[in-house]
């Protein structure tokens, strides 16, 4: 029934930011403390949407009015509501890495983005998606800002093949050196690297087809010692490289 006393919004003006949301309460003057029901409207639901709790969202930039109807005695009240635009982002993202193929989806942990001094929350702040982040190859993430945030960012990063190792390097004649390593998957062929030094300074490269996994290298120094690593690449428009294998060093016939 009818009850005494009046209500009032908490606002009667508000400003958001488009994906924000903030609530609109109902302050009650009463004596009986009887609580009214309110129905909640809004004049224009592409610019804000208003729930049954007051909670209105800026969808989209743009103004509008929300109306909460009294229900007892059809009183309405009104709040103007400004939408503003969310804030165009266009900054660097950190800590995307290349990484290496694990036979599932690789993803990102260490994407960071920051506004003002502050860490953007993902979910929140922005959302992430993945295209070709399985295999060895170029992946991208894709940074989508959202609420009160927009604009889209997109990151390339590679996916290596897995590392291989070096088996055994032998000198079974004067001046030539023979090795093997295991064979790699998904992948396009072998880097093989010679040095005389252990920083591989000056290395000499040799480029080893994928169905191959030894190799004998020739006219060497003799009764010198030699260092030797190996890597497997793949080719998706450059190499992409696996981290090396471990180093062998050993001393010519």
């Amino acid at each position: 029934g009818m009850y005494d006393g009046y209500s009032e919004l908490s606002k009667n003006k508000l400003t958001l930011t488009a994906g924000d949301c903030t609530a609109i309460r109902v302050k009650t003057f009463d004596n009986d403390a009887f609580t009214p029901s309110y129905v909640w409207m809004a004049t224009d639901y592409s610019v804000v949407s208003v729930l049954g709790n007051g909670v209105v969202y800026g969808n989209k930039p743009g103004k509008a009015t929300v109306f909460a109807l009294d229900e007892n005695n059809y009183e309405v009240k009104t709040c103007e509501v400004t939408v503003k635009p969310a804030t165009k982002l266009t900054k660097k993202a950190t800590g995307v890495e290349n990484r290496t193929f694990t036979g599932k989806e690789i993803r990102q942990p260490k994407l960071t983005l920051k506004y003002k001094n502050r860490k953007l929350q993902k979910g929140i702040d922005y959302i992430l998606s993945y295209k070709n982040n399985k295999n060895v190859g170029k992946a991208t993430v894709t940074v989508k800002f959202i609420n009160t945030y927009s604009g889209k960012l997109t990151y390339e990063y590679n996916i290596k093949p897995k590392p291989v190792k070096l088996n055994k390097v032998t000198s079974k004649k004067a001046k030539m050196l023979s090795l093997n390593w295991e064979k790699g998957e998904n992948i396009s062929g072998y880097e093989v690297q010679l040095a005389t030094n252990k920083a591989f300074k000056k290395a000499e490269k040799i480029t080893v087809g994928k169905d191959k996994t030894s190799f004998t290298i020739k006219n060497l120094k003799g009764k010198k010692k030699y260092y030797l690593r190996v890597r497997a690449f793949k080719k998706s428009g450059k190499k992409i490289f696996s981290n090396y294998s471990n180093v062998i060093g050993v001393k010519t016939k």
